[in-house]
């Protein structure tokens, strides 16, 4: 079993979601872009939404543990 989600690694994981949907899902296909407004809420999203699956990775974990030691 593993130790559980790192909330270090949602800013990371942002990041690397937006590269991926700037560089192939929006044109022009293969050039990385930076248009401010559009992108810093992208990210923003991106974060927000890797922090949350983090956190409710982390809730998860630690209920099916708090489960298994409780009788």
């Amino acid at each position: 079993m593993s130790t559980g989600a790192r909330l270090t690694a949602a800013p990371g994981t942002a990041l690397l979601c937006w590269l991926v949907l700037n560089a192939y899902a929006t044109a022009p296909i293969g050039r990385l872009t930076w248009d401010a407004p559009y992108d810093l809420v992208r990210l923003a999203c991106l974060l927000a939404a890797a922090s949350t699956g983090t956190v409710v990775a982390r809730l998860t974990n630690a209920r099916a543990a708090h489960r298994r030691l409780t009788p």
